[in-house]
């Protein structure tokens, strides 16, 4: 920020040096700048996550940047603080207790630049996407059909319309929904070639797919579940059977969700509603097993590996699991060290699966609801 927010020919100087505060011996880091300085008003929460000072230069930043220097200072038990730098521009003052560094063993979280970043970068694609309505698409190309179930389903989901398969796809491409319900018979695109779109890209295969027909004859309705359909409805259809098949498949989708949380193996032909899904799960779910004892395993290495943007891995865990990828591969490691715990001590546990003692019991607390230390002896 110092060199970024700097004036044409402006200067940045860093001064190293120690002080006493306390009876406490203190690193003292300094770093001054001649650039745009920063309001008064902001100076108190400009170390905030995602604040951004409006100083309407050329350069736009994240709203991260100061966060995490505070985060790393805070690791190691300091404080920073901002003033004004007299003519123009600003200091930031890092004090840090010296003892800590030198003579403190307490084992400290493992942390890293990276998965610092991805924590900050994941939760403000997290903020940007959040949106804890259902988002149901209806395919229908007769226009009163439609509307009467649009008019009919709004009050309790986020419902989009498409005239044909053609349409719906545009639609998917452009929002994130969570349910499609689809006539068959339809122009330009059917329920065959609409299923098949789905159900084959990678991008949609997880969406649910409920088909509408006039055909109800026993070859009908198994050739549309072959074709990818996760129901088959058949008309004249009670609005109130569509609600209740609608929110059944939801409901299955929330139960898969938990049972990946608190169960210790599952498999993922149980927990997805396509084979493209399953071999999603099992990949990433074997790249988290290889990678288990690297503490600094990240979510753009996972990414990578799975051949997918951060984002779209983001979207399709969530969207199978409920969990970020970070909450994902925290999750697949404490399961890990679970079938672990009684085996062996709970530091070679942690450490087996990528994690300090102390990260492993708190994320063990967060998603078992007790310590490792208090499940070991209540197993006994």
């Amino acid at each position: 920020m110092a060199y970024k927010y700097n004036q044409d020919h402006g200067s940045v100087k860093v001064q190293v040096g120690t002080e006493s505060e306390k009876g406490v011996q203190m690193l003292k880091l300094q770093v001054a700048d001649t650039g745009i300085g920063i309001a008064d008003k902001n100076k108190q929460i400009i170390f905030d996550r995602f604040f951004q000072e409006g100083h309407g230069g050329e350069y736009e930043g994240s709203g991260i940047g100061l966060h995490i220097v505070k985060e790393y200072v805070s690791l190691h038990g300091g404080t920073i603080t901002v003033e004004d730098n007299h003519p123009c521009g600003s200091v930031f003052t890092i004090l840090m207790p010296i003892q800590n560094i030198a003579t403190d063993t307490e084992e400290k979280p493992v942390a890293n630049s990276q998965n610092l970043v991805e924590e900050v970068e994941e939760e403000e694609i997290t903020v940007k996407s959040k949106d804890n309505k259902i988002t149901l698409l209806i395919v229908e190309d007769n226009a009163d059909s439609r509307g009467f179930l649009e008019r009919s389903l709004n009050d309790t989901y986020n419902v989009l319309t498409a005239e044909d398969g053609k349409d719906a796809i545009s639609v998917l491409r452009q929002n994130d929904v969570n349910i499609v319900v689809s006539d068959i018979m339809m122009p330009r695109m059917n329920r065959l070639e609409l299923c098949n779109f789905i159900k084959k890209d990678i991008q949609f295969s997880h969406i649910p797919v409920v088909l509408l027909s006039a055909k109800s004859t026993e070859e009908n309705i198994i050739t549309g579940l072959r074709d990818g359909a996760d129901d088959y409805i058949t008309k004249p259809y009670s609005l109130n059977i569509l609600k209740l098949k609608i929110e059944r498949i939801l409901g299955r989708i929330r139960q898969n969700r938990a049972d990946i949380i608190t169960n210790i193996k599952v498999e993922p032909s149980k927990i997805t509603v396509s084979s493209l899904d399953e071999e999603f799960i099992q990949k990433t779910n074997q790249i988290i097993e290889d990678n288990m004892q690297d503490a600094n395993f990240s979510v753009v290495q996972l990414s990578s590996e799975i051949g997918m943007t951060r984002g779209n891995l983001y979207k399709k865990l969530m969207a199978i699991s409920g969990l970020s990828p970070l909450e994902y591969i925290r999750t697949i490691r404490i399961k890990r060290g679970y079938s672990l715990l009684g085996k062996t001590n709970v530091s070679e546990v942690a450490y087996s699966v990528g994690y300090s003692s102390k990260q492993f019991s708190r994320y063990f607390k967060m998603q078992y609801g007790c310590l490792p230390s208090d499940f070991i002896k209540d197993a006994k």
